[in-house]
C-alpha cells in the first residue's frame, strides 16, 4: 500500500513540475550607437572603434555577451530606447530629465557642449540671453543640445538630422551658431567637408558626463551585471588603460 501511495505522489509531483513555466532563455539586447569621435569612431574599413566602443567590447567579453553593436542614427536609436525594452544606447549624456527614463552604467567620460560660429564671426556670446537673440542655432534632433536648450526657453533652434548637417548649415550661412560637443567638433567639421579651424568656439554652456544607457524595461539584473563588469574594469585598471588612449592628459571620470 505504501509503495502505491509513493507512486501516486511521484506522479502528482511530475504533473505539477510539467505545469511550471520553463526558465526564460537569456534575452538578447539591441545595442545601438552613432558615430561620435572619440567615443564611437567609424574607421576607413567601416568597422568601429573609440573609447566607449572599446569599453563596451570589454564588458561584453567579461559577461559573455555577443550581441552585435549596430551603428544607427541617433534619433531612431533614442526613440527605440525610450519605447522598447532590452535596448542599450551609448554614449548618452545623463540629465535630470533623462535620469528616470533610463538605467545607467558609467560614466565613461566627461563631456561639454558649446556653441560654435563660423570662423571670423563677430558674434559675442557671454550668456544664454545673448544666444537667444541670434537668428538661428542648429541642433541635432532629439540630441542633448535640443533637449537642454528647449528647456532653457530657446525659440530659435533649427533641427538637423545629424551634426554634420548642422555644420553645413552653419558654413552655408543658414544659421548663426551650431551646438555640438567640444570633444567631437573636429570630427563633425571634417565629416561635413570642412576643417576644425573653420569654426570657432564662442560659448560653453553644459558640462556633464557620458554613460551607457539601458532602456527602462530592461531587467534590472541585466543592468547590474553590466555595472559589475564595468566596476571590475575600473578596479583592475583596464578602463583607465582604454581611457588614456583617447584622453592621455585628462582625469578619469568619477
Amino acid at each position: 500500500m505504501l509503495l502505491i501511495q509513493n507512486k501516486e505522489i511521484l506522479k502528482l509531483l511530475l504533473v505539477l513540475c510539467a505545469l511550471l513555466p520553463l526558465p526564460a532563455a537569456a534575452q538578447s539586447l539591441s545595442i545601438y550607437c552613432e558615430e561620435s569621435a572619440p567615443y564611437q569612431i567609424v574607421k576607413s574599413d567601416g568597422s568601429l572603434t573609440g573609447l566607449s566602443y572599446e569599453v563596451m567590447q570589454e564588458i561584453q567579453k567579461r559577461i559573455g555577451n555577443s550581441d552585435p553593436i549596430q551603428l544607427v542614427p541617433w534619433n531612431r536609436a533614442y526613440t527605440l530606447a525610450l519605447r522598447q525594452k532590452n535596448v542599450i544606447l551609448f554614449s548618452m549624456v545623463m540629465t535630470d530629465e533623462r535620469k528616470p527614463q533610463f538605467q545607467w552604467v558609467g560614466p565613461v567620460a566627461d563631456t561639454s557642449l558649446a556653441f560654435y560660429a563660423k570662423k571670423g564671426s563677430p558674434l559675442k556670446i557671454a550668456s544664454h540671453e545673448d544666444a537667444k537673440k541670434v537668428k538661428a542655432i542648429a541642433v541635432y534632433e532629439n540630441d542633448i543640445s535640443q533637449q537642454t536648450l528647449e528647456k532653457l526657453g530657446y525659440r530659435n533652434l533649427v533641427t538637423s538630422y545629424n551634426n554634420d548637417s548642422s555644420l553645413r548649415n552653419l558654413m552655408m550661412g543658414r544659421v548663426d551658431l551650431v551646438s555640438i560637443g567640444r570633444n567631437a567638433h573636429r570630427q563633425y567639421a571634417e565629416n561635413a567637408g570642412f576643417k576644425a579651424d573653420d569654426i570657432q568656439e564662442v560659448f560653453v554652456y553644459l558640462n556633464s558626463a557620458l554613460y551607457i544607457a539601458f532602456s527602462k524595461g530592461t531587467d534590472a539584473a541585466v543592468v547590474e551585471k553590466w555595472n559589475r563588469a564595468f566596476s571590475s574594469m575600473k578596479r583592475d585598471g583596464s578602463f583607465a588603460a582604454i581611457f588614456r588612449k583617447y584622453f592621455p592628459n585628462s582625469p578619469l571620470p568619477q
